[in-house]
């Protein structure tokens, strides 16, 4: 289920750093709040922006039993600004800003 937060918070990054509308902003964050949720339990093909302005298509999961990595136990708080994902083709985690993200 989205979580209304998680939608708000990425909704406000979207209007203070990217200066969007509200109405946008909550559109973009809604797309990747989906896109979260559905990797967590299949493989999902998409498409973002990269740094350098080039389209990148991936297909990812956060699908723990697709996902060869031993995970470390860490402190570090979740990024409501990038969406993380195991690349398959790469077998790396990769990450992207949230506002990068163009389809799924």
């Amino acid at each position: 289920m989205i979580s209304k937060t998680d939608l708000m918070i990425i909704a406000n990054q979207f209007v203070t750093e990217q200066k969007v509308d509200r109405s946008t902003a909550v559109k973009m964050s809604h797309k990747a709040v989906k896109l979260k949720e559905t990797m967590r339990t299949k493989t999902v093909s998409f498409r973002f922006y990269k740094k350098d302005g080039s389209i990148r298509e991936a297909e990812g999961t956060l699908n723990p039993k697709d996902i060869d990595y031993d995970f470390k136990d860490s402190d570090k708080k979740e990024r409501h600004d990038l969406i993380k994902y195991w690349d398959l083709e790469k077998k790396s985690f990769r990450c992207f800003n949230v506002g990068n993200l163009i389809t799924v």
